[in-house]
C-alpha cells in the first residue's frame, strides 16, 4: 500500500515536472473583439496558416500550418497560433508541434516548442502575426511563462 502511494507520487511530480513551460503573450487592446479576431485571422492566413475555429462571441480563435515533413530526419512539423479575447485582454500562444511516427504510422515522440522574445528572426510566421498584433492595438505585449496546467487553471478564472 506504501509502496503504491510512493510510486503514484513520484510518477505525478515526473509529468508534472516535465511538463513543457508556455510562453503566453497578453496584450492590452482597446480594439473590439471581432476588429482583434479578423486581424488574427487576416495575419495567420498570410502566413499560410489555416483557421481552423474562430468565435468572435467567445472571443477565441486558432490556427495551425499544413504537417511538414523531413525525409531526412523523419520528423513532422506542424505550426500552431491561438488567441482568446477576455475583456480587451489579449491571451495568445505560438507553438511548433514536432513529432516522429514509426512504420505503421503510431507516433514515437512528440515535443512543443513555444515562440517569445528570443525566438529567430527568421520565424516569419511567427513575428509578424505578433507584430500585427502591437501594432492593431498599439502597445507592446509581455510575455509571460506558464506551467501547463497552470494555464489552463487560468483560462477557467478569466472565462468565469
Amino acid at each position: 500500500m506504501m509502496r503504491g502511494l510512493l510510486l503514484t507520487s513520484l510518477l505525478s511530480l515526473l509529468v508534472l515536472g516535465c511538463s513543457p513551460k508556455i510562453y503566453e503573450h497578453q496584450l492590452n487592446c482597446k480594439s473590439n473583439t471581432e476588429q482583434i479576431l479578423s486581424k488574427f485571422v487576416q495575419l495567420v492566413t498570410s502566413e499560410g496558416l489555416t483557421v481552423e475555429n474562430q468565435d468572435s462571441k467567445l472571443g477565441f480563435a486558432n490556427a495551425s500550418s499544413s504537417e511538414d515533413f523531413s525525409f531526412w530526419t523523419g520528423v513532422y512539423t506542424r505550426r500552431f497560433w491561438t488567441i482568446s479575447v477576455v475583456e480587451g485582454k489579449i491571451f495568445a500562444t505560438a507553438k511548433t508541434n514536432t513529432y516522429t511516427k514509426n512504420i505503421f504510422g503510431t507516433m514515437t515522440g512528440n515535443t512543443d516548442t513555444y515562440y517569445k522574445d528570443d525566438s529567430s528572426q527568421d520565424w516569419g510566421w511567427y513575428w509578424n502575426v505578433r507584430d500585427g498584433l502591437e501594432a492593431l492595438c498599439g502597445t507592446k505585449l509581455v510575455i509571460v511563462e506558464k506551467d501547463t496546467w497552470e494555464r489552463q487553471s487560468t483560462r477557467k478564472k478569466q472565462v468565469n
